[in-house]
This record gives C-alpha cells, structure tokens and sequence, in this order.
C-alpha cells in the first residue's frame, strides 16, 4: 500500500507516539522532536503535510518557526499543536498560513485525520470536472463508496466519464497504492478473457510455453476496473461469480486455488435488468457488483459543467499539440451549451481538439465550432449529425433572443446574412 508522509515536530514523546499510532493508513507520521530535525525530515520526505507544535521546548520555537516554514514550502499544509488556547497565539498561526489550530487535550487526532484525507480527495480530483449540482453529488457519493471496499457498478451513457470515477474511487481509497487495472470486456475476446484476467500454466493450450499470472493475480490487493461488464461471455460471468464468491482463483490449466483480494468496479451503458431478463446476463452475479450502485448523468444534464470541461481541453491540447492558449468565446460559450452531446464528455474533448489544432487565432468563436461539428459523434451518418447539432444550436439561440435575427447573430458570430442563409439551409421556423 502507498503511504503519505506527515512530518510531525514535537518535542514531548508521547504525542508523536499518539499520532504515529492512531492517525491511520494511508498516512505514515515521521517524527522529530526538535525544530532542526523536523525541517531535516522535510527536505528528505518532501511530507503530504506538517504537524509542528507551538513550543520546542521553547515558550513559541514551532510559531516563532511558521513564517520561515511556510515561505520555504508555500503547498505543504501546517497543523499548528498547542496546550495553551490563547487567542493571541491562534491569530498568529492563522495569519502565517497554518490550515488549522488545535488544543492537544481536545484529541485532535480524528479531526486532522477527516482533513488530511479530504486533502488526499481534492489531490485526486485531477481531470474531474463538479461545477453542476449532479456532479458534486456523484463525487460525494464516490467518496463514502471509496470508504467501503464492496462492489461498484457503475452506469451511464457512453462518453460520460464512467472509468474516471472508477479511478478517483481507487485513489481515495485505502486501496490506493496498490495497483489499480482496467479490463474493456467489449474489446477482449472471449478465448483471451479467462487467461488475460486468471492466468494460465505452462501447457494449458497451444502456445503456453511458460506460466503467466492473470490481472487479477498481478493486481492482488488493488482495484480491478471492468469496463463493459455487459459485453462478457456467460461462462466467463461464471468463473468471475465464483471468484466473488469464494475470493480464490485457478489459474487455466492447474487444479491449485489461490486466494485473492481485489475489489471489483464494474460499468456499463446498457441496462443490465434487461440483458438479465432475457438471459444475457446473470442476475447472481449482477448482484455481486451491484452491491453499492452509481449513476453518471449525461452531459446534457449537466449543463454548468460544459463550459469548464471545454476549458480543461483547450488548455491540455495546446500544450499537447504546442499551440498558443486559447479563450472561448461568448458564441462559443453558446454553442457549446446549447447543443445535446450524445456522445458526452469523449464527443466535446474532441471537437475541442480538433479546434486547438486547426484555428490559429487566440479566440474561439461559435462559427468555429459550427464549421468543425461534430465529427466526434459516432452515431448515425455524419451529415445528420452536423445538420442537428448547427439546427439544435440556431432554434435555442433563437428562441433565446426572441426571433430576434440580428442579435442572434451577434451572439453566434455570425454574418445577419450568414445566419440567414443557415436557416433556409436547414428548413428553422423559430419556436417563439
């Protein structure tokens, strides 16, 4: 398991003793009982955090401290420890950066701990998008679940990001310095499946010259992530229902059991009560996984998020692609939240690439994004997809400005005779 260092700097014995013992995994307290070694340890451990007390053995050596602390490690948090509670002294640790202040005989150690493992959340919130309401739900929801080690599953459409929140469970998870696999079931053939996930000995089929361990053997003691759960062949839902069952596998090909313990993160896009109910699916084992359940909401749904994903894109393909930044524009803005995205967040991240690479002025203007849509969108012909994403788009901005020809196009950065000309195109009667 992956551990977090926290430095702590305290000159009685008995609480580096206190905190080493009871703060809990993942975070591992190094102690020091004077300032010296303290900022020693700092620079050898490069810690998650800092628990420095406000004497050593001085009346104030650890506050005197925190200003020369705090400029020399401006990202590491400070949790200021005393046994006085003087406001005067409280104050000054709060304006020299300290993250909290607490009183020793209060027991601080399960309130540091909430904190820190809060922390390690934010951390771990790479990529993660939670402006809307739906989302912020979803991520508290993925965090109580990341405190149990049951069985996920994990549904939504296509492109919602269901194997983001897969990973952001396993990184706030104590399981988080294990390993953390994935599995498209859709993408792995059926005679691969069992070999791939169990193993197989040296001569279990043509072609096994030598023993290999399977994902789940290699990951033991982590997290393994099965994508598309619902595309998996029926007898190998059986081996993988045993494995649930009695937390053992058998390699193909040997008769020895081995025991295993990983925790399971299934997902899907299909609605698995009907692959049950005509026999595609077992319903056993769909209780298996589905002991705690989570439900990603389409990106239509989410409309607050759109425009901080699409931001989070630009800035990651013009350092990719090593293009100067680029702002989205008012119009842009428009675009981007009137359309319905059936492909989701995988749709938009590549209609902003394709627009990172192909325009070179610093601005992003909704007639760009009309010219580039959306190739992203993989379903149905890709002419009706350009001509429902630029209809879908005029009839809400329309509607937003009352019919208003002018001022819609000022919004869209478009042409008056430019937008006219896409209404004939498209056949628009404005819903007023």
């Amino acid at each position: 398991m992956k551990h977090y260092p926290i430095v702590m700097i305290d000159d009685e014995s008995f609480y580096l003793e206190m905190f080493a013992e009871n703060l809990g995994e993942p975070f591992r307290v190094h102690g020091a009982t004077n300032l010296a070694a303290g900022l020693a340890l700092i620079r050898q451990i490069q810690p998650m955090a800092l628990l420095l007390d406000i004497a050593l053995p001085e009346k104030t050596e650890g506050l005197d401290a925190l200003p020369q602390i705090t400029r020399a490690y401006p990202n590491l948090p400070v949790f200021m420890l005393s046994n006085h509670d003087r406001l005067s002294f409280y104050r000054q640790a709060i304006d020299n950066g300290v993250v909290a202040y607490f009183i020793k005989k209060s027991d601080p150690v399960s309130q540091i701990r909430e904190i820190l493992v809060q922390h390690l959340c934010q951390n771990n919130l790479k990529g993660i998008i939670a402006e809307s309401p739906a989302m912020k739900m979803i991520l508290n929801t993925a965090r109580q679940f990341a405190k149990s080690d049951m069985n996920i599953l994990i549904t939504g459409e296509t492109g919602v990001g269901k194997d983001i929140i897969a990973r952001y469970i396993h990184d706030v998870s104590y399981r988080a310095g294990e390993m953390y696999q994935s599995v498209n079931c859709a993408a792995l053939e059926h005679s691969l499946m069992r070999s791939e996930l169990f193993g197989y000995e040296q001569g279990a089929f043509t072609g096994a010259k030598n023993a290999h361990r399977g994902i789940i053997e290699t990951g033991n003691g982590g997290t393994l992530f099965l994508n598309e759960i619902a595309e998996m062949d029926a007898s190998d839902q059986a081996v993988l229902l045993k494995m649930l069952e009695d937390g053992e596998i058998r390699r193909v090909g040997s008769a020895t059991h081995i025991k295993v313990d990983v925790r399971i993160i299934a997902a899907t896009h299909q609605l698995l009560q009907e692959r049950i109910q005509d026999g595609r699916f077992r319903q056993d084992l769909y209780y298996r996984l589905a002991t705690l359940t989570l439900e990603i909401p389409p990106l239509r749904e989410r409309i607050s998020d759109i425009i901080p994903l699409a931001e989070l894109f630009l800035e990651k393909y013009s350092a990719q692609e090593q293009k100067s930044p680029k702002v989205l524009g008012k119009s842009a803005k428009v675009v981007l939240q009137a359309y319905q995205w059936p492909g989701n967040i995988r749709e938009l991240e590549q209609l902003v690439r394709r627009v990172v690479i192909t325009c070179n002025h610093r601005e992003i203007t909704g007639n760009d994004l009309l010219i580039m849509a959306p190739k992203a969108s993989q379903e149905g012909d890709y002419k009706t997809a350009v001509s429902q994403f630029r209809a879908n788009l005029l009839r809400d901005a329309l509607f937003r400005h009352k019919g208003n020809i002018s001022q819609t196009a000022k919004v869209l950065g478009l042409s008056r005779n430019g937008l006219q000309k896409l209404i004939r195109e498209l056949a628009i009667i404005p819903e007023l």
